[in-house]
């Protein structure tokens, strides 16, 4: 059962008594679908997210890019409730890799008012502001509305600063 309070610690690891819940996160999360096109290729280049157990803690890591690290949202019972895997790809750059919530928390949840994703995507802001250097977090995965509205705006400033 998911907390609806609210209270969420955030962590870069999960107990191994949460594996299966891990595994529903990781490889069996319903939204998905809604960037699937952009997940593949994010997979294709960086690779699978895998668990991984060390002790008794597991954490998320990518083989092709094994400086790749999870912040993952754990309930008051441990339980993971989202992750963003995300990297540090040049000096001034973050980049999320993978993003998930569980349904509960996700768009049309019923605890979707709690902005699980939001507050994660907050609290990787606030890590960055510790790195020195970091001017921009960046997600690598976009619905594909988004894709196509980013490339408008692409092309829309290219052709502006050659019109120049």
């Amino acid at each position: 059962m998911a907390s609806s309070s609210g209270d969420v610690e955030f962590k870069s690891h999960v107990s191994v008594h949460f594996r299966t819940d891990l595994e529903e996160l990781v490889y069996f999360n319903s939204g998905q679908t809604r960037v699937l096109e952009s997940l593949i290729e994010a997979v294709e280049r960086f690779g699978t997210p895998e668990i991984q157990t060390v002790g008794q803690k597991l954490h998320v890591v990518l083989r092709k890019q094994p400086e790749a690290q999870t912040l993952f949202a754990i309930a008051e019972t441990g339980r993971p409730l989202g992750l963003v895997t995300y990297m540090r790809p040049d000096h001034e750059h973050l980049m999320i890799l993978h993003i998930s919530v569980r349904e509960e928390f996700a768009h049309g949840g019923a605890f979707f008012r709690n902005q699980l994703l939001l507050r994660m995507l907050r609290e990787i802001k606030r890590c960055s502001r510790r790195l020195k250097g970091i001017k921009k977090v960046e997600l690598y995965y976009q619905s594909e509305r988004q894709r196509q509205r980013r490339s408008q705006v692409d092309t829309a400033l290219f052709k502006a600063s050659h019109d120049v």
